[in-house]
């Protein structure tokens, strides 16, 4: 039966039930069934098993539930929960992520029967409650073409979104344990540069999340000296054997990209690259 599930809908989740109820009740809304759901549970405390326990009371979706002995963390705990997937394609929502469309899914599916090799994703939207705005991510179409043409423009604007937005297919990859950051982006990175996925866009809102709960997205937004780690990791596993030209126009780009909101020596970068 394994072989005839075409997709696995993953979710690793960490003590918070208020919009993982959402999440949940959004896939049991799905016009696309031919799926498995599967929990990856990191809490501290029992609240996302008694949720999982009374969902499944009330549903007819049955959800492959995994507690951790010990908490893995993220991004292990998003590594942990794709390697118990039995699926074709992988359809990764964090717990504070939810389709707003019920057949978000089935739009998504249909394209893998086009697309056998792709890194599909769709269009999310959500609102900044403590800024009290709210936000879209909908790319254009020509912004997708240059990122397919040059894929490593992805570090300087994640048109992609979080890692909810998008659908992959089941092959051995995982989020770089050593990223906090920009883990989600380095991601992108290998499915497009490592496993040449071609990517294949839905110009529509699909999915909504809740920014203000993203915890590591709030300890880590403008953290200077993060960021110039991170990009400087991202660009030397990508490109161990540049040449000093390639180099310095990285450094410049990166120099660009963090004084939009910080002051930046551009000594300090050249010393932090090399």
């Amino acid at each position: 039966m394994n072989n005839l599930i075409e997709v696995s809908i993953c979710i690793p989740t960490y003590n918070q039930t208020k919009y993982l109820r959402k999440t949940l009740d959004s896939i049991a809304c799905q016009t696309y069934r031919n799926f498995e759901l599967i929990i990856s549970d990191d809490s501290s405390n029992n609240d996302v098993e008694t949720l999982v326990k009374e969902f499944q009371e009330n549903s007819c979706i049955e959800i492959k539930y995994v507690r951790n002995t010990s908490s893995l963390g993220s991004p292990n705990n998003w590594n942990y929960v794709i390697s118990l997937a039995q699926g074709k394609w992988i359809k990764i929502m964090h717990h504070d992520d939810w389709f707003c469309e019920n057949d978000a899914l089935e739009k998504m599916m249909k394209l893998t029967k086009i697309h056998t090799n792709a890194l599909i994703f769709a269009g999310i939207k959500g609102e900044f409650i403590r800024e009290k705005r709210n936000y879209v991510n909908l790319p254009s179409q020509s912004k997708v073409t240059e990122l397919q043409n040059d894929p490593f423009s992805l570090v300087w604007a994640n048109i992609i979104g979080p890692p909810s937005t998008i659908l992959f297919p089941k092959i051995n990859v995982e989020f770089d344990k050593a990223l906090i950051w920009l883990v989600d982006i380095e991601f992108y990175l290998q499915l497009m540069l490592k496993y040449n996925l071609k990517l294949v866009y839905i110009e529509e809102v699909l999915f909504e999340n809740s920014p203000d709960d993203h915890n590591i997205t709030n300890d880590c937004f403008q953290n200077k000296e993060l960021e110039i780690k991170e990009f400087n990791y991202i660009f030397n596993k990508f490109f161990p054997s540049s040449n000093f030209i390639k180099r310095l126009t990285f450094v410049k780009k990166l120099k660009r990209h963090i004084s939009n909101y910080a002051k930046v020596n551009f000594i300090e970068l050249i010393r932090a690259n090399y």
